[in-house]
């Protein structure tokens, strides 16, 4: 499995959440100024592993000019049992923006970095994923559906229940 991660190839397709969870690893570690998440609810993802957590944490430790911008469907597991994600939220709160979709039809998911590095997930419900150096056209196609659904979506979360 190492070579399946070796840049040198444009185009990989993953089978298995722990490559899926690997290749997140690879476009967080790309980022330099803007990472962007669609996703479920963040629990496939991995965002409160330990070792993920440490690597946003060094991402977001770079500077002020580092942003995480997420979009959820479902912000329960995030609010209530993701207390690492929390941390990350209270200590970089000017950095991160977290903001939930009221509804949707979407059945993917997708992170990509300013890098242009992107993995997407078909279907949020199944493992198959797709990751892609060097694609500025898929990259350009993600960040337009991420900024209608980021502006179209509910207010920000918090990492504290105050206010709700």
């Amino acid at each position: 499995m190492a070579d399946v991660f070796d840049t040198d190839h444009d185009y990989q397709v993953f089978a298995t959440l722990s490559e899926y969870r690997l290749a997140v690893d690879v476009v967080i570690a790309s980022a330099q100024r803007d990472l962007h998440v669609f996703d479920t609810d963040l629990f496939d993802i991995a965002f409160d592993d330990l070792a993920r957590y440490e690597l946003l944490r060094n991402y977001l430790a770079r500077g002020a000019v580092s942003r995480l911008w997420i979009v959820l469907r479902d912000v329960q597991y995030l609010q209530q049992r993701a207390a690492r994600m929390q941390r990350l939220m209270r200590d970089f709160s000017h950095q991160i923006q977290i903001r939930q979709v009221a509804e949707t039809r979407e059945t993917d998911a997708f992170i990509y970095s300013d890098a242009g590095v992107c993995l997407y997930r078909p279907q949020h419900e199944h493992a198959k994923s797709i990751l892609t150096h060097r694609d500025p056209a898929r990259c350009r196609l993600f960040a337009g559906r991420f900024a209608l659904m980021f502006d179209a979506a509910e207010q920000p979360v918090s990492a504290t229940t105050l206010g709700l």
